[in-house]
């Protein structure tokens, strides 16, 4: 099931079953064994009511895995002072996506203490969490992509932490 306010949910081969809709105004039919949240919960204007909805279709046992950027990534702080209208033609420059792919980002759940109190406020408990580098940024760049494992891997000897960094998280339904 994927659930998504913009149309291109509607597109998606890979689904079975496709709703345009915010997860707040979603209801399943029968409660969910695992809900996935892989970049999205940079783009959740309300965090709260997002973990609610997650509540409410997730069955107790239920498992929440939440893949995103975390806040202070160089990535999301640029985000986060380019203005919105901008963003497109940023995106398409560095990884030639198409503008019906850019969406509002506002990280008001991007850091792991923010997700921690959001989920087990929300009834849920911290499974896991870890902070991921990611040295993909500029990957499909001929140039840029190495230069940029280089610095990573010099990151990583130095055992600075890396500017780029993902938070993976899972909870658990109360």
């Amino acid at each position: 099931v994927g659930i998504d306010p913009s149309a291109n949910v509607l597109e998606n081969p890979l689904l079975d079953e496709r709703e345009q809709t915010g997860i707040e105004g979603y209801r399943a039919r029968e409660p969910f064994d695992l809900v996935t949240l892989r970049m999205v919960v940079e783009h959740v204007p309300d965090p709260q009511a997002c973990v609610a909805a997650i509540a409410q279709n997730a069955r107790p046992g239920g498992v929440v895995v939440v893949y995103t950027p975390h806040k202070y990534s160089l990535l999301s702080i640029a985000s986060a002072l380019v203005p919105q209208r901008a963003h497109h033609a940023l995106k398409s420059r560095l990884w030639g996506t198409e503008e019906r792919d850019t969406f509002p980002a506002f990280y008001r759940m991007n850091t792991p203490g923010m997700l921690r109190r959001l989920f087990e406020a929300g009834g849920f408990r911290t499974l896991a969490m870890w902070l991921l580098d990611d040295a993909t940024v500029f990957h499909s760049r001929p140039r840029l992509g190495p230069a940029e494992l280089a610095f990573w891997s010099l990151t990583r000897r130095l055992r600075l932490p890396y500017p780029e960094r993902n938070i993976l998280a899972v909870f658990e339904r109360a």
